[in-house]
């Protein structure tokens, strides 16, 4: 069964810098382990961890995989570009759904690199000495991320997939066979992996983006929930509940983290100077000193906004368009309406079940305004846009 995977983790940006470039340098392509046991080289293979939370996160392959044919997620009208419908098997779970379907590859591999890469960093690391810019804080962290991310990796994998294979050594060579081990075992390597994480990890990083003890403690506890549900999991069923609560109230109560005033803020952003202002947010969202690290992130996927940074589409983050509504090209019911980048491109790849759309018309209070009324959940309106100026 597959099965939505939302680490709770939001998406964010960030803006690159420029350098200078000595053209007489000498450009290395593969690096060595004995370059990853100095003090750079451990931050530099560490670094390429967080490239790999981009490996398969943006195109297709998250939304089909994900989200659609999930409880609150189905596909929408114009499933792949141009209103094909090529990946709707995701959601139907058609007979093209198997192991061959498009995407299960890169799910796979994208998560495989992840492991190879931590590996790397994880055998090495413990090695490097000391000294320089390198402080024992500093090493500490390295290793901690390499950990989170390996968890984060195999937790991937086990929630797709079920049982994997387990690698927790970098391979010096081509391997051409696999053991699949039991998804008890796998998670048992994701809670040693997150448990060393947290111990490793600092509160704080002076790195916007780094991995901090509170996103290791969020993931932790996320894994724990997971795995509580499980039929197979009887022995720590209550365990696990326990402690993924023990570890979600350690976050909320750490003064790190806390919820924006306005729920809109979290989705909302500026937009271009010649657009109108929309401060009442009647048309399109239109927020005062949006801030991209705003107080509910507890760890962000970066992407860029800079055309220079696009790398074939990997460096940007178009997710927020594929939820969108259709309000253009329809003289019926759209009449004067033209897609404009301030209303957001519809791509209109999934739309929400009606089990999601009933979650919001539940009984959130009764009392103010008054004695047994009714207040719907007004979440929904700042998620969800229904109507087009």
């Amino acid at each position: 069964m597959k099965r939505l995977f939302k680490a709770g983790l939001a998406l964010a940006l960030i803006a690159g810098s420029g350098a200078c470039v000595d053209l007489n340098e000498k450009l290395v392509s593969n690096l060595g382990a004995p370059y990853i046991a100095t003090a750079q080289g451990l931050t530099d293979a560490t670094n390429a961890l967080y490239q790999s939370l981009r490996t398969y996160g943006y195109g297709d392959t998250f939304y089909t995989t994900e989200q659609m044919g999930t409880d609150t997620w189905m596909a929408a009208d114009q499933v792949s570009a141009g209103g094909a419908q090529n990946w709707a098997y995701f959601d139907d779970y058609g007979a093209q759904y198997t192991t061959l379907a498009g995407f299960i590859g890169p799910i796979w591999n994208g998560n495989y690199i992840m492991i190879s890469r931590a590996n790397v960093v994880l055998d090495q690391g413990p090695n490097t000495a000391v000294g320089g810019s390198l402080t024992q804080p500093i090493k500490d962290s390295r290793l901690g991320e390499a950990r989170f991310f390996r968890a984060w990796a195999y937790f991937n994998l086990v929630q797709q997939f079920g049982g994997v294979t387990v690698n927790l050594t970098a391979t010096g060579g081509l391997s051409t066979e696999a053991t699949r081990q039991s998804e008890d075992s796998v998670y048992k390597v994701i809670i040693d992996d997150l448990t060393q994480a947290v111990n490793l990890l600092p509160v704080t990083q002076s790195d916007y983006g780094r991995v901090t003890k509170g996103a290791a403690q969020h993931l932790l506890a996320k894994v724990y929930l997971t795995r509580a549900y499980y039929t197979w999991n009887t022995a720590n069923k209550t365990a696990d509940f326990q402690k993924a609560l023990d570890l979600a109230n350690t976050v909320i109560n750490s003064g790190k983290y806390s919820l924006v005033a306005n729920f809109a803020d979290l989705w909302c952003g500026t937009h271009r100077a010649a657009a109108a202002a929309d401060p009442g947010r009647q048309s399109y969202c239109d927020v005062t000193n949006w801030s991209r690290t705003n107080t509910e992130v507890i760890m962000p996927v970066q992407f860029s906004y800079l055309v220079s940074q696009y790398n074939g589409g990997s460096e940007t983050n178009y997710f927020h368009l594929l939820f969108l509504s259709h309000y253009d090209g329809n003289s019926g019911w759209a009449a004067g309406m033209a897609r404009s980048l301030d209303d957001g491109r519809p791509f209109r790849r999934i739309r929400p079940t009606p089990a999601a759309i009933a979650i919001f018309n539940q009984t959130r209070f009764a009392g103010t305004p008054g004695l047994g009324v009714d207040v719907l959940d007004t979440r929904f309106d700042a998620s969800f846009q229904t109507v087009w100026f």
